[in-house]
């Protein structure tokens, strides 16, 4: 299960480098626009608050709008992608953001700690 979701990580990084290539059809930028804007859009087919279904909708478009824009692409795009999205994923540490994040839970920590020791 933890290889098919590193997998399906490498897929919408590539996926996004697809969209971006100038190369890409036009069929496959549309649905990767479409996929990408349902999944972040608070507009569902079913609500989220139905139990187990209110996801389900996420978790079938998302994938699927993948697999489309992998099958509209042709291959040459779609090995430079994932060789980019391979790339990105071995050297993607980033320790300022780790830091700001901290800092972030830090300072209300802080604050009530201050607050409260009077």
């Amino acid at each position: 299960m933890k290889n098919k979701i590193k997998a399906f990580r490498k897929d919408i990084l590539a996926a996004y480098y697809i969209s971006r290539h100038r190369r890409t059809p036009l069929a496959a930028k549309i649905i990767a626009a479409i996929a990408v804007s349902y999944f972040l859009s608070p507009v569902d087919l079913i609500p989220d608050y139905v139990p187990i279904l209110g996801h389900l909708d996420d978790i079938i478009i998302l994938p699927l709008g993948i697999w489309l824009i992998f099958r509209l692409t042709p291959p040459e795009i779609i090995a430079e992608s994932r060789e980019k999205s391979e790339k990105l994923i071995l050297k993607s540490k980033n320790y300022f953001a780790a830091c700001v994040i901290i800092f972030i839970w830090i300072l209300p920590i802080l604050t009530l700690y201050f607050y409260f020791a009077k």
